[in-house]
């Protein structure tokens, strides 16, 4: 709930106390809290990827080795391993590795565009990479400080000693974000960071040594930690996913059944496409006890989906917090009953929240941006003290304080403590002269029947709105129009209106607003219903016209009454695959009856696919077909 300064400092003095009582208690690593279990339960399965299934007793003998054959290549002073590894048992490996050495591991995704990739070298410095020798040469990486996992685990020269202990407040990982200025910013998070929420987020979710834990992110994101942290905290097993898991929901319910899955940790965007499909899921006997979701607000229509469709007794938890404060600060269960849309729960017990005004004194009634300290906020980002004084500061009326990270982000406190998000407090833009706040205009949109997602956007190039959605059934434009002429003023109604199977969704799991500003604006008035891009439809085109032996095809026409199928499906399903690297089941090509459809659902895979990690063939990663 909102405080005034005298009580703020009263509660803060009151945590400082529990912190420091908890803190003897929470010095521990990830990599020690793996060698702590193999000591109290040496025989149980800590880690599982296809086949294969490691111990903790396995998995911590692996984790030594390679840790002692990276101090013998690299030597005791390395403090920066950049990690680009595919998914699986060699990741958690190495990255365990990277911290028993002492050093802390930067994600770098191969994915990301060459420019990143070249910015998060320069910025980390890192003292050696783990990737390919062609990919890393590929940025002109000195030779010398590349190393394969090939060669880490071939290697036969190794550390005589094991390294020594690694101080609680050294750095465990550096996290790139995307920075205001396009230089990605890197979040430095420390090993008391990570006890610290670990400690404070176990007690609401009660993981067991009995759980099984679905390790679904791309390492590239904190959600990796809360899944292999929550693994190692509580002596549970942690279970790499297939690659074919995104192809449907269906798929992902078969994989959680087929895994005995308990608790998996999901994207909000990703869940919601779960739940769009959830009428044809198969949820008998089902494993799984505990979701957990975040990084944008739920839809409660699909919460009401959700609930509808699950066996009772399935856990929902809505989450919220950003990198710097290590992975999230609020958490809350959702019922039935959850209609209000932006509900984040309580703040954890690893930190103290605080909403300010503009001038950060803090709101007593209202609305405000969220601060948070607490020993799971980072001290800030690495080499780059100007970024870090703009955003960890101390409250100008409580100069001798504790730092507070400005999350950038807008909410008010409900009566019974929870917190609800309203937004970014700088979403904002200025029109023809007007200061417009988006949310409003994408409030009212969310209220046409079957709309789904909503993102209003002001173009990069035009002088205008446009509305991009998703929802159950294509709206026709003109209608949404008139709707928004009833709630707005008309420089507030959006010029131009575009329908998408799906919201791009960027790395962070978000909508892709950056995306959407770029968007192609459509070329007919806003009252017809237009042609939307897809970025796969001349290829999928392609590909159509070989299958059904017809020429020229057009984007409005029907597979069906081409006189497609089921067969001729399977076979386009497979070139998508073989072709466009691209994961798609025919059940789900065949459930989008004309060719543009089939496209957009094509491009909306193909975003999750680089979002988390699902590769078919990639050089850098060394993943065959």
């Amino acid at each position: 709930m909102n405080i005034n300064l005298s009580d703020l400092k009263q509660q803060y003095a009151a945590l400082s106390q529990q912190w420091q009582q908890q803190a003897s208690g929470l010095s521990f690593s990830l990599a020690g809290l793996l060698a702590m279990r193999a000591a109290t339960a040496p025989a149980a399965a800590a880690l599982e990827y296809g086949q294969i299934v490691l111990s903790y007793a396995q998995l911590d003998e692996q984790v030594t080795t390679i840790s002692r054959a990276l101090l013998a290549k690299f030597g005791p002073s390395i403090s920066r391993v950049a990690l680009s590894v595919a998914p699986g048992i060699e990741l958690i490996v190495s990255l365990l590795a990277i911290q028993r050495a002492g050093a802390a591991y930067i994600p770098i995704d191969p994915k990301y565009p060459d420019a990143r990739i070249r910015q998060i070298l320069v910025d980390g410095q890192p003292d050696a990479w783990i990737t390919s020798e062609t990919f890393g040469r590929r940025f002109d990486f000195p030779a010398h400080q590349l190393v394969t996992t090939d060669e880490l685990w071939r290697a036969t020269q190794v550390a005589d000693l094991a390294p020594e202990h690694v101080p609680l407040n050294h750095a465990a990982y550096i996290m790139y974000t995307s920075g205001t200025t396009g230089q990605p910013k890197g979040v430095v998070v420390s090993h008391q960071n990570i006890a610290n929420y670990l400690a404070a987020v176990h007690q609401c979710y009660a993981i067991s040594a009995q759980d099984r834990i679905l390790q679904f992110c791309s390492v590239s994101f904190d959600t990796f930690i809360e899944e292999l942290g929550l693994t190692l905290f509580s002596g549970a097993c942690l279970v790499v996913r297939p690659e074919d898991i995104l192809a449907s929901s269906d798929q992902f319910w078969q994989t959680v059944k087929q895994l005995q899955i308990t608790a998996v940790s999901l994207p909000t965007a990703y869940w919601h496409v779960i739940c769009d499909q959830l009428h044809s899921a198969d949820l008998t006997e089902t494993s799984l006890r505990l979701c957990i979701i975040g990084g944008e607000s739920y839809d409660k229509k699909r919460l009401q989906a959700w609930f509808s469709a699950v066996p009772a007794g399935m856990a929902l938890f809505n989450s919220y917090g950003p990198t710097e404060a290590t992975v999230v600060i609020t958490v809350g269960q959702l019922t039935p009953t959850a209609l209000q849309s932006n509900l984040v729960g309580r703040p954890l017990s690893s930190g103290l929240l605080v909403l300010v005004d503009a001038q950060l004194k803090p709101v007593v009634d209202g609305p405000g941006e969220v601060l948070v300290t607490g020993p799971a906020v980072s001290a800030g980002y690495h080499d780059n003290p100007a970024q870090t004084a703009l955003k960890f500061v101390v409250l100008p009326d409580w100069p001798d304080g504790p730092v507070f990270y400005r999350t950038g982000d807008r909410a008010v406190f409900q009566a019974e403590g929870s917190l609800e998000y309203l937004g970014r407090i700088d979403n904002q833009v200025k029109l023809r002269g007007f200061r417009l706040e988006l949310g409003e205009i994408e409030f009212h949109l969310s209220a046409y029947k079957g709309m789904n997602d909503v993102a209003v956007v002001k173009h990069a190039t035009s002088e205008c709105l446009v509305a991009h959605y998703s929802a159950v059934a294509e709206p026709n434009p003109a209608e949404l129009r008139q709707l928004l002429q009833q709630k707005l003023p008309e420089f507030m109604v959006p010029a131009h209106y575009v329908y998408h199977a799906a919201l791009p969704i960027n790395t962070h799991g978000k909508i892709d607003r950056k995306i959407l500003s770029q968007w192609t604006l459509p070329a007919v008035p806003a009252d017809s219903v237009e042609e939307r891009p897809a970025v796969h439809a001349a290829a999928l085109l392609q590909i159509l016209q070989d299958i059904l032996q017809q020429s020229p095809l057009q984007p409005a026409d029907n597979f069906y009454r081409l006189g497609g199928t089921v067969e001729q499906l399977q076979l386009a399903a497979q070139r998508i695959r073989l072709e466009l690297h691209i994961d798609v089941t025919a059940d789900l090509l065949g459930a989008q009856p004309t060719v543009q459809q089939m496209a957009q659902c094509i491009d909306a895979l193909a975003l999750l696919q680089q979002l988390w990690g699902l590769t078919i063939d990639n050089a850098a990663y060394h993943v065959a077909v």
